[in-house]
């Protein structure tokens, strides 16, 4: 952890940032009908892979060599492994949603809880 930044007030930045993500994407973003646009869709798509990127060049420039380089190849490498994995999840929700035979527009809403 780097010297100029205490740790308990970075981590609760952190968790402070993590809260308010969560609760713009579970509770403001409304989607309407259970049916959102593709470009919609793209759109949030974009805004959280940019924060997630960003989130990297923080940890790349928080952290002192050698330590940027490391730790942030390390958050990179996760954040795509997660996002790869994060596919298998969706054809594993579209099952049980085929198998229980959840409405289309129920989705989201189960989605959440």
């Amino acid at each position: 952890m780097p010297t100029t930044l205490p740790s308990a007030i970075f981590w609760s930045a952190f968790a402070l940032l993590v809260v308010v993500m969560l609760t713009i994407d579970l509770f403001l973003v409304k989607s309407t009908g259970g049916k959102r646009s593709m470009k919609t869709n793209i759109m949030w798509s974009i805004i959280w892979i940019s924060a997630a990127l960003a989130f990297n060049v923080v940890i790349f420039f928080l952290y002192h060599p050698p330590q940027n380089h490391q730790l942030a190849m390390e958050f990179l490498t996760a954040y795509l492994v997660e996002k790869s994995l994060s596919v298998d999840n969706l054809f594993v929700f579209l099952m049980i949603f085929a198998g229980m035979q959840t409405h289309e527009e129920h989705r989201p809403k189960v989605l959440k809880w």
